[in-house]
């Protein structure tokens, strides 16, 4: 699923597009964070979107560890623009929606993608999550780069102005 070779894939030419906006410095989110509790995942996504996309990328297991790395990264004065999480981590307490719910309050410009591998799992766009994404689809890759594209135009439509004055009355 993850190639780092770029061959045979749907999303070549979209990924180049984000990659050559990502090193001209027209892209909003270049700093990812991954919460997931499968190393084999979360490790084939930061390859993915590090290699493709030139994102720097951090990976975690935890949503308790995420919070602290999201913290120091603020300190830092190096923020994370995008958060993508894993719906379910092991516990019940340590979960998706916390980590996201906890990074909006201590940065609510962060945008947020929810994942789930489960079949059986059924998350929509909430509060907590920008946009939700099914891990064992087969295009996974290309719906992952569109939403990141959609979460950067969200970026650049927050701080565009009209070109003309709407019409008053």
């Amino acid at each position: 699923m993850f190639r780092s070779d770029g061959r045979n894939s749907s999303y070549g030419p979209l990924a180049d597009a984000i990659r050559y906006r990502v090193q001209h410095g027209a892209y909003r989110i270049k700093r990812v964070l991954i919460v997931d509790d499968s190393k084999d995942v979360a490790h084939g996504l930061k390859e993915f979107l590090t290699n493709h996309l030139g994102l720097n990328v951090g990976v975690v297991i935890s949503s308790g560890r995420a919070y602290h790395y999201l913290r120091r990264a603020l300190r830092e004065g190096k923020p994370f623009q995008l958060i993508i999480s894993d719906v379910e981590l092991g516990t019940r307490s340590d979960d998706g929606f916390l980590i996201l719910t906890k990074a909006r309050q201590l940065d609510p410009r962060i945008r947020t993608i929810l994942t789930s591998s489960m079949a059986s799992t059924t998350i929509h766009p909430c509060e907590h999550a920008d946009f939700t994404l099914h891990k064992g689809k087969k295009d996974m890759l290309t719906e992952l780069l569109l939403l990141i594209d959609r979460l950067e135009a969200r970026f650049h439509m927050k701080e565009m102005q009209p070109l003309v004055e709407p019409p008053r009355g």
